[in-house]
């Protein structure tokens, strides 16, 4: 289970960024019309894939 769970990213300079899970969402993959990930051209999937650049 991730609710709850802590996040630590450890950066080269010794610095620590910590965030705590507080909700979590589950969709059925890009047929699911829910799903930011079914909508092609959507932003917030391309901000989404930016950030995993860090």
């Amino acid at each position: 289970m991730l609710l709850g769970k802590t996040l630590v990213r450890r950066f080269r300079d010794g610095r620590e960024l910590r965030a705590q899970i507080t909700e979590t969402e589950t969709y059925f993959g890009s047929d699911d019309l829910a799903s930011h990930a079914s909508k092609p051209g959507n932003s917030q999937v391309a901000r989404n894939m930016e950030a995993e650049n860090l």
